[in-house]
């Protein structure tokens, strides 16, 4: 009784090196593993502004804090999530205090900056190495020194967007390039608002632009565009849906056809996550803090594994929804270091969520959930066991997905429904059991143990029964896998039953 495959994964990341890696926390509800020394090596690089993947690289921006002083910003980057290098230290300018934001465009990535002497910068590349980056926007666009942080940037329907923030009585601007060198104001005064102090959030839903901003008088206010161009734009909502301590509309995301916003609210409030599904109207999905006053921000949003997953500051938490309503803790507590205070980028690469958090203590982290298992196809055999049967074997055979090899297969890995183990010195081959030109290898468990692990997960007491197995491994890389079969279960019969 042989189930089929869900899907091929190709490309899988090797995760021997998770587990050897600086801390692995097992307690929490998901899976998750630090990939980075603390602050690269340097307990001052303090927090990981920005994440982004370009040309087979997985991106890391960071900044420092140094008291009483500026600090410094550096690119990290890494092509396995696992080792990194440095590609610019103080990154391309010296008064540059740390990387705010990174997008892909037309063959380039480009990098906005924190500038609190000369105004925010964009950088770019053809190839992230060392050396080979040009300024291509500065002195905040305008000469304008106030325009400290470019917060957002992404690529929509042929331009690049920038968006920014500047000291705490400076407006927003918008901004947008379609060769990257010559930047058009969209805005410079807020949208005709002065209190739109910053422009933190920018999402493509449906065939619209959207922006958020931060503003602490009346409450953030979302904008959208249908072109982009100047003059264009559209008030979608605003005075913080209606409660102006919703202040902060940091980012957002689509996920199944609704667009979510991740709000900040005043102080002495917890953040939340707010949808739409016109842009128009917009309800609240989530409790404050998701319950936990300390949850004071919401600051992203990131679709991954068929899921919308948010992180927090305050308890540096990451949270995820399969349906955009009902929340689950993935991490608490910062992944185990409460010196973690809050998450402040994530990305998806190689078929893994990587988050970055603010450390002041021993440097900022990067955590990662390990790539999912491959799906094997698995046939048990017995099909139908009976519980008082004396036989000896319990068999099963195993195929891996085109690409993989069953030699590379670490028997010693292999258990059954994660608690009884394959036997070792027990037959296994490899062959073609099923005739389906598929190799397969074949492995043997106790049949006495297993029996014993079925009588005791079964609640009813009829003749017979179906219960599903599942088979789990790994190859020697780490790289691992799962798969399920069913069978029939024929129980004993006990007294005073026909």
């Amino acid at each position: 009784m042989k189930k089929a495959s869900a899907l091929v994964i190709a490309g899988i990341l090797s995760i021997s090196m998770f587990y050897s890696l600086i801390s692995v926390n097992a307690a929490l509800p998901d899976e998750w593993v630090q990939v980075n020394t603390n602050g690269f090596g340097n307990p001052s690089v303090t927090y990981v502004r920005a994440l982004r993947v370009f040309e087979g690289y997985l991106y890391a921006g960071t900044s420092t804090n140094v008291p009483g002083g500026l600090g410094w910003s550096e690119l990290w980057r890494s092509a396995n999530g696992l080792s990194w290098e440095q590609t610019e230290a103080h990154s391309f300018d010296e008064a540059n205090e740390g990387i705010e934001s990174m997008a892909s465009f037309n063959g380039h990535l480009y990098v906005g900056t924190h500038n609190t002497v000369s105004g925010c910068q964009i950088w770019r590349s053809t190839t992230g190495d060392t050396g080979t980056w040009q300024k291509v926007a500065t002195d905040g666009f305008s000469g304008d020194h106030e325009v400290l942080s470019v917060y957002a940037l992404l690529a929509y329907k042929g331009y690049l967007y920038a968006g920014t923030g500047g000291s705490v009585d400076h407006a927003l601007t918008l901004w947008r390039t379609g060769d990257g060198l010559t930047w058009e104001s969209i805005t410079t005064d807020g949208f005709g608002d002065a209190n739109n102090i910053r422009l933190t959030s920018v999402c493509i839903f449906g065939d619209y632009l959207y922006v958020g901003t931060s503003n602490e008088a009346q409450g953030g206010e979302v904008w959208r565009s249908a072109t982009g161009e100047p003059g264009s734009w559209e008030l979608s909502s605003h005075g913080g849906f209606g409660d102006r301590q919703n202040m902060w509309f940091y980012e957002a995301a689509v996920f199944q056809d609704m667009m979510y916003m991740a709000v900040a609210r005043g102080p002495s409030s917890a953040g939340a996550i707010w949808r739409t599904i016109d842009g128009s109207s917009w309800e609240k999905v989530t409790a404050d803090g998701f319950g936990d006053s300390a949850n004071d921000e919401i600051r992203h949003l990131i679709v991954f594994d068929d899921s919308l997953w948010a992180g927090t500051r305050g308890n540096c938490e990451m949270w995820k929804s399969s349906d955009g309503v009902t929340w689950v803790e993935s991490s608490s507590g910062g992944f185990g270091d409460t010196d973690n205070w809050y998450i402040t980028a994530t990305e998806v690469f190689e078929n893994s969520l990587y988050a970055g958090t603010w450390n002041m203590n021993d440097g900022c982290e990067v955590w990662a959930t390990p790539p999912p298992p491959l799906d094997a196809i698995v046939d048990i055999t017995p099909d139908t066991l009976n519980l008082i049967s004396k036989g000896k074997w319990i068999t099963c055979y195993i195929e891996l997905p085109e690409g993989f090899d069953l030699e590379d297969i670490d028997v010693s890995t292999i258990s059954l429904n994660e608690s009884i183990n394959a036997i070792q010195n027990a037959p296994t081959t490899m062959g073609d059991y099923d005739d389906d030109g598929i190799p397969d290898l074949m492995v043997k468990f106790d049949r006495s143990e297993a029996e014993e692990m079925i009588r005791c997960s079964l609640a009813s007491t009829e003749k017979f029964e179906t219960t599903t197995l599942t088979i789990r491994g790994s190859l020697i890389d780490g790289t691992r896998f799962r798969g399920s079969d069913g069978i029939k279960i024929v129980l004993p019969k006990t007294k005073g039953s026909t």
